[in-house]
């Protein structure tokens, strides 16, 4: 995306009354925020009193300039800015319906066409909640799987120090500003994150810093940017919690380790398992089964599956087909954006090569090679 498109896509969100809903709206009407700026003058016949306002905002080219400022700010520190139209931008993250505008990365992995597990819990642990983590992630270092936790106290420290050990891929979101870690102590986590090849991203821009309507925020991005979520202790009302019911509202599969009954810390993930809202879960076996994570390579994987294609298949399907080939697995959102086939046709060709048990379905709508 280049870099004036990104001026004027932020500056469109920094208007008043404009969250991502309008956000989007505007920009697919108009093709590109640049647009919307170029022919404020079609917008300005709306009666709508919020909507003239936001058409003032437009006109006077308000934001443009702090936008300005903001870009290059990341720029000089090393923070790349992706937006929701980029194509690096996560498209686990796009299927949810309050998806940031933009993400504040640091680091270099990709953020597509990898296994997620976010894992969490609560901030004061006890043995067994340690030992629960070291055992989880020394297992599924041999899935190839990124772990992905909110760098927060406890359970989230331990398992990007883990992963760390393991020599497994892990992500730390954070619920304020990249420069803002919290908390501060572990702010040199953050960094033997990166100097390990791992990515601490954020919604928000350098300089925030996290209040407490920022973590709940923060939860619903780490349960949407993850295929599963693993929950290792937790209280009933905890943000641990929270992140669990937002990856079971965006349709993600949801793990829990159980706990003594009679351990306030154990409530949230006793209570989860027996609402069905989370498996019960001892070991990482238990995830990847369901997950239908194999032991190979993710990238092996790519390989291995460019192999057979139908001779008589038609161009549209195979187009899905190859797509499909290429990743792990995809979703009909992230195929869609690949294909640029209508959803009414791509759910049809999905049917149909399902049928001819070309692909199958995974937990989370996702569709993978068989």
């Amino acid at each position: 995306m280049d870099e004036e498109e990104l001026i004027f896509q932020m500056s469109l969100s920094k208007i008043r009354g404009v969250g991502f809903g309008v956000w989007s709206k505007l920009i697919n009407s108009f093709g590109s925020a640049k647009k919307v700026y170029e022919n404020v003058s079609l917008l300005n016949s709306v009666q709508n009193k919020g909507l003239q306002s936001i058409c003032q905002a437009i006109k006077n080219k308000d934001h443009v300039s702090e936008s300005e400022n903001i870009i290059e700010k990341h720029k000089n520190e090393g923070v790349k800015i992706i937006s929701f139209y980029d194509t690096r931008y996560p498209f686990k993250l796009k299927e949810i319906s309050s998806a940031p505008c933009f993400l504040y990365v640091q680091g270099d992995m990709d953020l597509n066409g990898l296994r997620t597990l976010s894992v969490v819990g609560s901030r004061t642990p006890s043995n067994y909640g340690k030992e629960m983590v070291n055992k989880i992630v020394r297992e599924i270092s041999e899935y190839d799987v990124c772990v992905v936790s909110g760098l927060a106290y406890g359970i989230d420290f331990l398992s990007h120090e883990q992963s760390i050990k393991e020599n497994v891929k892990t992500i730390a979101i954070l619920a304020g500003g990249l420069d803002k870690i919290y908390p501060a102590v572990h702010k040199p986590l953050a960094e033997s994150i990166l100097s390990h090849g791992g990515v601490v991203m954020s919604e928000l821009p350098l300089g925030i810093v996290p209040e407490n309507f920022h973590f709940p925020a923060r939860n619903r991005i780490i349960a949407g940017f993850s295929d599963a979520t693993l929950v290792i202790e937790a209280g009933i009302k905890s943000g641990s919690n929270i992140t669990a019911l937002c990856a079971n509202d965006y349709n993600r599969e949801v793990f829990a380790i159980p706990g003594n009954v009679g351990n306030l810390l154990s409530v949230g993930c006793n209570n989860l398992i027996k609402k069905n809202q989370a498996h019960l879960t001892t070991c990482a076996e238990d995830i990847v089964e369901v997950m239908g994570w194999s032991k190979e390579k993710v990238v092996d994987k790519k390989v291995e599956k460019k192999q057979s294609i139908p001779k008589d298949l038609d161009p549209d399907s195979r187009r899905v087909l190859l797509e499909i080939n290429k990743y792990e697995s995809l979703s009909v959102d992230e195929l869609f954006d690949k294909t640029d086939i209508p959803l009414d046709k791509l759910s049809m060709i999905l049917l149909q090569l399902e049928i001819m048990g070309l692909v199958k379905i995974l937990p989370g709508n996702r569709y993978c090679n068989v």
